[in-house]
């Protein structure tokens, strides 16, 4: 199976690089990690890095289109074994310039990708301050933006095949100066009354003193129409000496448990242009979580041109999933390359990636 992916691919790529190389963009990445502690590198059953590979060809001057490929390094018995596969393919095109419209959004996208709406109040590493799921994952769906160009833009996202119903996505962003504001409403079960939700995100940006410190504040809140439930996120990042540090802190809420549930802290220092620190720390706060410290992960990093070389150790406590007794994991796997879902406590890592 693998060899033939192999061949199919190089024989796409061969193909298309001759017959447009300058319409034809290739991009992605490549991650090669590995875990070491109790129940992570004997569970751990990749035999190759997980590679994102993106082609982007343009049609024509209106025609854009994407193929995206990707494997995944697989646990052992998750049925993955690493094997590599169509993640998403779409078609994009931009009607204002088939029809010479100036100074307005005017695209259609079709095809399979991962739907999602503008996610304007994210501003942290931990990104607790979003807090809808309502998408984010592959679907085959309809989108059409329309809107002025960098002020307001709207987003409708139709997914068909879904029984008798089809689900939904609408949002609305605009941007003032340094503010951001997005409404959303998204329908995830043909409208029925406990998968209705409507939501409003904002951020705000600004250099505070030039140089030295600039901040940015994000928050979101999404109700779940007719069911009384709602929750919320905020978080607020600030940036010190141009770059040189940054520190997140962000939490959220709702009605469902108590009115804080997780605080999250992120850190990034930075010193010279080829080596950082990374740290993450994650508090449960309600008391669905048996234990307060849920996560938490320190790592430090070399950079060399694209390729980065990242070592560090990672630990939790707590059960991974709700396991039905009000016991829960927050959050988990900030740099640490996804051996959270088979360790059973804590465990250094290694990884190394690049991206073209």
């Amino acid at each position: 199976m693998r060899k033939l992916f192999l061949v199919t691919l190089v024989l796409f790529v061969a193909a298309g690089m001759v017959a447009a190389q300058d319409s034809l963009t290739v991009s992605g990445g490549v991650q090669q990690a590995w875990g070491f502690g109790d129940g992570v590198y004997e569970n751990f059953d990749a035999d190759g890095p997980e590679i994102d590979l993106e082609f982007t060809f343009e049609v024509d001057g209106v025609n854009t289109a994407f193929i995206k490929f990707e494997n995944e390094a697989a646990t052992a018995g998750s049925g993955n074994e690493d094997i590599p596969e169509i993640d998403e393919g779409y078609f994009e095109t931009d009607l204002a310039a088939a029809f010479g419209l100036d100074g307005v959004i005017l695209e259609t996208r079709i095809g399979y990708w991962e739907t999602d709406r503008f996610n304007s109040a994210i501003v942290t590493g931990l990104e607790f301050e979003d807090v809808d799921s309502a998408f984010g994952v592959q679907e085959s769906a309809i989108q059409l933006e329309a809107g002025l160009t960098d002020v307001v833009t709207a987003r409708f996202v139709l997914i068909p095949g879904q029984g008798p119903a089809m689900d939904g996505l609408v949002a609305v962003e605009a941007v003032v100066g340094p503010a951001t504001v997005e409404v959303f409403f998204s329908d995830q079960d043909g409208f029925k009354t406990d998968e209705l939700q409507l939501g409003v995100a904002a951020a705000f940006s600004q250099e505070i003193v030039p140089g030295l410190v600039d901040l940015s504040v994000g928050a979101e809140f999404v109700n779940d129409l007719f069911i009384e439930e709602s929750a919320w996120g905020a978080g607020v990042s600030a940036g010190f000496l141009d770059g040189l540090s940054t520190l997140g802190i962000s939490f959220e809420g709702g009605t469902i448990n108590d009115a804080v549930d997780a605080l999250g802290v992120d850190l990034n220092v930075e010193p010279a242009e080829f080596v950082g620190f990374d740290a993450a720390l994650v508090l449960g706060i309600s008391d669905i979580y048996s234990e307060s410290l849920q996560y938490s992960e320190f790592s430090v990093y070399l950079l060399a041109g694209e390729a980065t070389f990242r070592v560090g150790y990672a630990f939790y406590d707590g059960p991974k999933v709700v396991d039905g007794s009000g016991d829960a994991l927050v959050y988990s796997d900030y740099n640490a390359g996804g051996f959270i879902s088979t360790a059973e406590s804590g465990f250094a890592f290694f990884n190394t990636s690049i991206d073209f």
